[in-house]
C-alpha cells in the first residue's frame, strides 16, 4: 500500500460546496431521466466528476452515482464519445476498488482507463487511477507508457504518471531506470502546490530507497530526509509516517538502533489508525523485530514477526522488497534461536514468493548458507554461499552504476545551467545593442559577435571537460568491476586447484599405505615367530595412526573449519596409553631412552569418547618428546578427577621429557601451524611443525585445553585435560564389532572380480579375501577395459572396483557395466578408493556403484559390506 492512496480516495469521493450541491442534484436528475438523449445523460455524468467541482471535504453522496457507471461507460463507448470514455473508466475502476473489492476487475479496467485517458490527454483521470492499479502493471503497459510519454522532455502536467512509472521501475528492481527518472522528476516538480509536495516526497523517497537497497547509505539519507521535509510541508500524516518508517529502516541498516527507535516512535504518532495503512503498520512491526534481532532478543522478535505473518502470506500487493525483507527477518530470528531447518524453510519461502528478486533475496541466501553450515551440510552451504556472493557482487555493480548515473546527471545539469547562462548573456547583449544602436551599430555587432564566440568557446570547453570527466569515471568503474570479476575467478580457480591437489595427494599417500597395512595383516595371520608379533603389531598400529594423520592433514578444509567428526564409543584410557607406549618403544630404544608410564589409579573406569583422537594427541606428544631428547627418559602420566555435576570425569595427561627444552619466549608459538621452537630445529630434528597445532585443535574440539611448561636445557612438560562421560558399562574385547565368521561360510565359493592397477594392492586384497572366505575365486583385472571384458565373458557375484586406473578408470567402467544388456548390469559393485573426500564418495554413487571403502581398507569393514550386498 503506497503512501498516496488516502489522498486518491479523497479525490475520488469529493464533496461539493454548499452553492454547488443543487447543481449536483440537477446533474443526477438529468442522468436518471432516461427520456433524455444518451449524449446528454453521459455529459451530465461527466460534469459531476469534472475537476472544477472538487472540494476539500468528503462526500458519501458520490456513492449513488456508482450504480450507473457501467451503463454510462457502455453508452459512451457505443456513441463514440472518446473524450468521456477515459474518465468513466477511471470512475468504474474506483467503484471496483472501493465498493465491490473485485481486484481482477480493478486491474483490467484501470489499465484500459490509462490507455483511453492518454489518448485524449486527460491527465487528471490518469493520476486518479494510476495508484489504484499499482500492483497490476505488466510489461505491456510499461512498454505502452514508455512509448506514449516523452521521457526525454518531461511534461509537468504528467508528473503523477511519471511518478508511478518511476515507482514501478523501483518495484520491479529496475533500479538504474527508477533512479534516473526520479532524479529528473525532482527537477520539474513544483513544491508550491500541496499535491506536488506529496508527489515530490514520493519521488524523493523512491530515489532514497534505491540507494538504500544497494547499500549507498549516505545518498539514501540525503533523499529520505528531504522526502520527510516535503511530507511535513504537505501536512499529510500518512506520508509523514511513511517517511519516518523509511528513515528507521535506514538506521537499522546502519546499526544505529537508538535513531531507529526514535524514527519508529515518530512514525506511530502519524499512523495511529492501523486500518488507515495496514501495510505501513506491518512494515513498522517488522522493523521493530529487526531491532530486537540485532539486540539478540530473538524470541521477542519471532513473536512480533509471527503476529504479522498471516498478513504477508495473503498480501498480493506488497513490493517484492517488503515481502522479501519480512521473510529474511523471520529467518534471522530462527537462525538466532538455532532453529536451522526453520531458518532455511522460511528464507527459501521468501525467495520463492519474490521470484528470486535480487535485493530481497540477498539476506535469505546468507541465512540459508549459515544454517546449512551450522547443520554440517557443507555441500548445500557452499552452494548457497556462491548464490549469496553472486547476488552481493551484482548489487555492487548496480551501486557502481548509480555513480555513473549521478555523474551523467551532473553533466546534464551543468549543460542546462550553461545554456541558461548563455541565454541570459544573450539577453543582456541584446539590451546593450539596443541602447548603443544609435552610437555605433557596426561596433556593437562586432562586440556581440565576439562575446557570443567567447561564450560559445567557454561552453564548448566546459562541455568537453565534463565529457572527459564522465568518460574517465565510467572507465574507472568498469575497470573496478572487471577487477572484482577477475578476483572472483581467481578465487574459484584457487579453490579448484586446492581440491585437485588434495585429491591427488590423498591417492598417492593411501595407495602405498594400503599395501603396508594389508601385507602386515597377512603376515600376522600366517603365524609369525613370537618376537616378530610385537614388531608387526607396532607396524599395524603405526600405519593406523599414520592414516588418521593423513586424513586430517589432507582434509585441510575440514580442519580449518573445525568440522572434524568425533566418535563417541566406550574405550579404556589405560589401553590407549599402553598402545602409545608400545608404538613409541622401538624409537626410544634406538636412542637409548627409557619410557616410563605412571597411571594414578588402580581400576580406571571405561569412558565414552574418541579413542583415535586421544591416541593421535598422545602419539604426537610422545613422538616430540623422544625426538627432542638425547638421553634420559620420557614419562607419560594420567590422573583422573571426578566431576560432581554429572557422571563425568576429567582426565589429566602429562608427557614429560629430559630433552633440550624450550625458552619461555617461544612457548606460545609452538602451538601455531608450521611453527617450531627455534629456527634450527627443522634442520636438526626434522618435522613440519603441524603436530602440536593439530593436537591443540583436537584437544579443544573435545572440550579440553592444552599447555606446556619448559625451561631451555631442562626438558619439557606438555599437559592437557579432556572431560569424558563415564560409559554405562565396561566393554571387554574389541571396541569395533567383528564380522560373524559363521556368516562368512555362506560366501563359500563366491566369485569376485578385483579391479586394481597396483600390483601390491591387488596381492593384498586377493590374499585377504582368499584367506577369509573358503573356496573364494578372486580374479584380478588391471584396468577398466579388462574388467569389462571379464564381466562380459565371465560370471561374478560381486566386483571390487578401484577408481583411479590407466586406460579406463573405475567410473567409466562402472557406467559401461550398468549399461550391459546381457543381464549382468546389476552385479553389485564396491568402489575401492584412496581418495575419501566427500566429493569422491558422491562421484562413486553417481557413477552407479553400490558402496565404497577407503584404502587402506579395514578387512572387517570390507567383509561387512560384501555380506550386506550379497545377503
Amino acid at each position: 500500500m503506497k503512501r498516496l492512496v488516502p489522498f486518491l480516495i479523497l479525490l475520488m469521493t469529493q464533496g461539493l460546496l454548499p452553492a454547488q450541491a443543487t447543481r449536483a442534484d440537477s446533474l443526477f436528475a438529468i442522468w436518471s431521466d432516461t427520456t433524455n438523449s444518451d449524449e446528454v445523460r453521459v455529459e451530465a455524468f461527466f460534469k459531476r466528476f469534472d475537476p472544477l467541482l472538487k472540494d476539500e471535504s468528503r462526500n458519501p453522496e458520490a456513492f449513488r452515482w456508482s450504480y450507473g457507471i457501467v451503463e454510462a461507460r457502455t453508452i459512451a463507448q457505443k456513441k463514440g464519445m472518446a473524450k468521456y470514455l477515459g474518465r468513466l473508466l477511471v470512475l468504474e475502476t474506483a467503484t471496483y476498488f472501493f465498493y465491490t473489492k473485485e481486484m481482477d476487475k480493478v486491474c483490467q479496467t484501470g489499465k484500459e482507463a490509462i490507455r483511453k485517458s492518454l489518448a485524449v490527454k486527460d491527465y487528471n483521470g490518469i493520476q486518479s487511477v494510476a495508484f489504484l492499479i499499482r500492483n497490476c502493471w505488466d510489461s505491456d503497459l510499461i512498454d505502452f507508457l514508455e512509448q506514449t510519454l516523452s521521457l526525454d522532455t518531461l511534461v509537468a502536467g504528467q508528473i503523477p504518471l511519471y511518478s508511478v512509472l518511476a515507482w514501478k521501475y523501483f518495484g520491479t528492481s529496475h533500479l538504474p531506470e527508477a533512479l534516473k527518472l526520479a532524479q529528473r522528476l525532482i527537477v520539474i516538480a513544483e513544491p508550491t502546490r500541496p499535491q506536488d509536495l506529496l508527489y515530490l516526497s514520493e519521488i524523493l523517497a523512491s530515489a532514497g530507497s534505491v540507494h538504500l537497497l544497494t547499500g549507498n547509505y549516505e545518498e539514501a539519507e540525503t533523499y529520505l530526509s528531504s522526502a520527510l521535509e516535503h511530507a511535513e510541508k504537505s501536512n499529510f500524516p500518512p506520508q509523514i509516517g511513511s517517511s519516518y518508517i523509511d528513515l528507521a529502516e535506514l538506521a537499522i541498516r546502519k546499526k544505529d538502533l537508538n535513531m531507529a527507535r526514535k524514527h519508529l516512535d515518530a512514525a506511530m504518532v502519524f499512523m495511529m489508525d492501523k486500518e488507515y495503512c495496514e501495510p505501513c503498520m506491518a512494515k513498522a512491526t517488522r522493523l521493530k523485530a529487526g531491532i530486537k534481532n540485532l539486540e539478540g532478543n530473538f524470541q521477542e522478535a519471532l513473536e512480533e514477526l509471527l503476529s504479522i505473518k498471516a498478513f504477508h502470506d495473503n498480501d498480493r500487493w506488497s513490493l517484492h522488497h517488503n515481502l522479501g525483507n519480512f521473510y529474511s527477518e523471520l529467518s534471522n530470528s530462527y537462525l538466532g534461536l538455532q532453529q536451522y531447518n526453520n531458518a532455511i524453510t522460511t528464507a527459501q519461502s521468501g525467495i520463492e514468493k519474490t521470484d528470486g528478486n535480487l535485493y530481497s533475496s540477498l539476506q535469505s541466501y546468507e541465512n540459508i548458507y549459515k544454517a546449512y553450515d551450522a547443520l554440517g551440510n557443507e555441500k548445500m552451504a557452499f552452494e548457497f554461499y556462491q548464490k549469496y556472493i553472486n547476488a552481493r557482487d551484482e548489487i555492487t555493480r548496480v551501486r557502481n552504476g548509480q555513480q555513473v548515473t549521478k555523474q551523467e546527471l551532473a553533466f546534464q545539469y551543468e549543460q542546462q545551467h550553461l545554456a541558461d547562462s548563455l541565454r541570459l548573456e544573450q539577453q543582456k547583449l541584446q539590451q546593450e545593442l539596443i541602447f548603443q544602436q544609435e552610437i555605433s551599430r557596426q561596433k556593437n555587432n562586432r562586440n556581440i559577435f565576439l562575446a557570443l564566440c567567447l561564450i560559445a568557446a567557454i561552453l564548448a570547453i566546459s562541455m568537453y571537460a565534463r565529457y572527459r570527466f564522465v568518460q574517465k569515471t565510467k572507465t574507472q568503474l568498469e575497470e573496478k568491476n572487471r577487477s572484482i570479476e577477475a578476483e572472483k575467478k581467481k578465487a574459484e580457480a584457487s579453490e579448484k586447484a586446492k581440491h585437485q591437489f588434495l585429491a591427488n595427494m590423498s591417492h598417492e599417500f593411501r595407495t602405498p599405505m594400503n599395501a603396508i597395512k594389508g601385507m602386515t595383516d597377512i603376515l600376522l595371520r600366517r603365524e609369525p615367530q613370537p618376537p616378530q608379533i610385537s614388531y608387526l603389531n607396532a607396524i599395524k598400529e603405526s600405519s593406523n595412526s599414520l592414516l588418521v594423520i593423513i586424513n586430517d592433514v589432507l582434509d585441510m578444509s575440514k580442519i580449518e573449519a573445525g568440522k572434524i567428526d568425533l566418535e563417541s564409543i566406550p574405550f579404556s584410557l589405560e589401553e590407549v596409553i599402553q598402545n602409545v607406549c608400545t608404538i613409541s618403544q622401538l624409537k626410544a630404544e634406538e636412542k637409548g631412552l627409557l619410557i616410563q608410564k605412571n597411571i594414578d589409579a588402580s581400576n580406571l573406569p571405561t569412558v565414552q569418547g574418541d579413542p583415535t583422537r586421544l591416541h593421535q594427541v598422545l602419539l604426537n606428544l610422545m613422538g616430540n618428546a623422544i625426538k627432542f631428547t638425547e638421553k634420559g627418559l620420557v614419562t607419560i602420566q594420567l590422573k583422573t578427577e571426578n566431576l560432581d555435576r554429572e557422571p563425568k570425569m576429567l582426565a589429566h595427561f602429562c608427557v614429560s621429557d629430559t630433552g633440550i627444552g624450550i625458552g619461555e619466549d617461544r612457548l606460545e608459538k609452538i602451538f601455531e601451524s608450521f611453527e617450531q621452537a627455534y629456527s634450527d630445529t627443522t634442520r636438526k630434528f626434522g618435522g613440519t611443525g603441524l603436530g602440536l597445532s593439530i593436537s591443540r585443535k583436537l584437544v579443544e574440539l573435545q572440550g579440553g585445553k592444552i599447555w606446556a611448561e619448559s625451561s631451555k636445557g631442562k626438558g619439557s612438560q606438555f599437559y592437557f585435560t579432556i572431560p569424558y562421560q563415564l560409559a554405562p558399562e565396561a566393554v571387554e574385547g574389541e571396541l569395533i564389532p567383528s564380522v560373524d565368521h559363521h556368516l562368512l561360510n555362506r560366501l563359500k565359493g563366491v566369485k569376485i572380480l578385483l579391479v586394481e592397477d597396483n600390483n601390491f594392492n591387488a596381492i593384498v586384497a586377493k590374499e585377504e579375501l582368499e584367506d577369509a572366505i573358503e573356496d573364494a575365486v578372486v580374479e584380478v583385472a588391471g584396468n577398466g577395459v579388462i574388467a569389462i571384458e571379464k564381466v562380459t565373458h565371465g560370471d561374478f557375484d560381486i566386483i571390487l572396483m578401484d577408481v583411479q586406473m590407466p586406460i579406463m578408470n573405475g567410473y567409466e567402467a562402472t557406467h559401461t557395466i550398468r549399461n550391459l544388456s546381457n543381464g549382468k548390469s546389476k552385479i553389485p559393485i564396491i568402489a575401492m578408493t584412496a581418495n575419501v573426500m566427500k566429493e569422491e564418495v558422491e562421484y562413486c554413487y553417481e557413477a552407479g556403484m553400490d558402496d565404497f571403502i577407503g584404502k587402506p581398507f579395514d578387512t572387517e569393514e570390507l567383509f561387512q559390506k560384501i555380506l550386506k550386498l550379497l545377503k
